[in-house]
């Protein structure tokens, strides 16, 4: 049979953020991080599952907060990692929404809803291989460059449909844009690899 694509929490405290490079002022109230995961689960039997991958975002951090701590460097340099001390204080630090996979460029799409941005994450080397929607995220924008607002629902477009290959999502929009929109837009995508 096939397999599922599941998101899940990971609970970090906030020794294990800090650790990690997180600006101890910038810990959320709960005193700890969920950062997330995907877990591609085959199922077995009627009550039990077989993780056969796995994705752990914290695998992929980059921060300019300490020197002495992992992943560090400029976030603009390293668009493929998240940074650590990117959005708010909520536990809920990221927010996936979404997850959609693509077989012929083995890929998943995923809506990091707290980032305002989407996300596609290369399977074999688990980085980010295109991300939009906001380049202040990764230290390469401001506020007016952001094209995505708290959206939700990331989806590829379906292949035999107008617009196949091409990216849709529900940008719900924040206090700084109070509407919502339904935003479409074709990836960068030459030979298998994004230009952005």
């Amino acid at each position: 049979g096939g397999t599922i694509l599941v998101v899940a929490w990971e609970y970090k405290s906030a020794q294990e953020a800090v650790e990690a490079g997180r600006d101890p002022a910038t810990i959320p109230n709960e005193n700890a991080m969920w950062a997330e995961q995907l877990l591609e689960v085959r199922p077995v039997g009627a009550d039990d599952a077989e993780v056969v991958w796995e994705w752990h975002v914290w695998d992929h951090l980059v921060q300019d907060f300490d020197g002495g701590k992992p992943g560090f460097g400029a976030p603009a340099d390293f668009p493929e990692r998240v940074d650590i001390n990117y959005a708010g204080r909520a536990a809920d630090w990221l927010h996936i929404n979404s997850v959609t996979y693509r077989a012929d460029l083995d890929q998943v799409l995923l809506s990091a809803h707290n980032f305002s941005e989407v996300w596609v994450v290369d399977r074999v080397s688990g980085d980010i291989a295109y991300r939009w929607g906001n380049p202040e995220a990764y230290g390469r924008g401001t506020v007016g460059d952001r094209q995505l607002y708290l959206q939700h629902d990331a989806r590829w477009v379906l292949p035999g449909r107008r617009g196949a290959g091409n990216i849709t999502v529900f940008s719900n929009g924040d206090r700084t844009r109070p509407f919502s929109s339904i935003d479409e837009w074709t990836p960068p995508l030459v030979d298998g690899a994004y230009t952005l």
